[in-house]
């Protein structure tokens, strides 16, 4: 009887994905009013935690197996470009925009990064005398900038993409932040993180394992790690991180709940 519950549990939750997915594919980031229903939509399967641990993972398994899984991850991403793309403009336009506001569609997003940040601080103790570098940190590093406004630290970022930084710079530039943050194009895998008391991977930052093995290799003894993953349903969101130490071991962990996408692995 278990089993058979379970076994409901996990087609039915698999169905009611698999629909929101192919909605979303059919809709296209073309019509971003109808994209984002769709997501807000999808988000609340993914993010019920109606399914247990066990359940999750067979769900997961099955999306793998039918390539469900990456195509979600693939179309999220976009989502999250979409987003990005509109709120750097409009904060790039605008100083007095409210990116916070419950007036505009950034909001969901950007509050799920606020809490996030709140958590992560929480998690390593984060203080004003911290110096943080944020591996992965996009053209708009809300974390940076919540770590900042949250503790007074100062916070490095480090992106790749010479595009992306250009315009991370612009936003600090426009925040007048540019007395704690600061943007650098550069590689995750081959930056220093000496400096540096917290160090957090972002859950986009690749490669992952470099990345890693970088940090471990010429960080400091007492520098604390925040590696960006996600568990469970959410794996449907990104990918999760994937990665093995040899200094450092797992002494926590914030697992993402409720309205929460992202879950982050403390290591020290």
């Amino acid at each position: 009887m278990a089993y058979q519950e379970n076994n409901d549990v996990v087609s039915r939750t698999f169905n009611k994905i698999q629909e929101g997915v192919y909605r979303l594919q059919e809709t296209g980031v073309e019509n971003p009013r109808a994209y984002h229903q769709a997501v807000v939509d999808l988000d609340h399967v993914l993010l019920s935690d109606l399914a247990n641990e066990a359940e999750a993972a067979e769900i997961v398994m099955r999306a793998q197996r039918n390539n469900l899984l990456g195509l979600s991850q693939i179309l999220y991403r976009s989502y999250e470009t979409l987003l990005e793309e509109s709120f750097t403009k409009l904060a790039l336009a605008c100083a007095d925009f409210n990116l916070l506001g419950g007036d505009n569609i950034t909001h969901n997003y950007l509050m799920r990064y606020y809490n996030l940040a709140a958590n992560e601080i929480k998690l390593a103790r984060i203080q004003r005398d911290d110096r943080v570098l944020f591996i992965g940190s996009g053209p708009f590093p809300i974390t940076a900038i919540e770590y900042a406004r949250q503790t007074g630290c100062m916070v490095d970022c480090v992106e790749v993409l010479p595009d992306k930084a250009t315009i991370s710079r612009d936003i600090v530039n426009r925040l007048g932040m540019t007395g704690q943050l600061q943007v650098y194009t550069a590689d995750g895998q081959s930056f220093s993180p000496k400096p540096y008391s917290v160090v957090l991977v972002g859950v986009l930052a690749q490669p992952k394992q470099n990345i890693i093995d970088n940090i471990e290799r010429d960080g400091r003894d007492n520098t604390k790690v925040l590696a960006r993953t996600t568990m469970g349903l959410r794996q449907f969101v990104y990918y999760p991180a994937e990665f093995r130490t040899i200094r450092y071991t797992s002494t926590g962990t914030n697992q993402a709940r409720n309205d929460q996408v992202l879950s982050t692995i403390l290591l020290r």
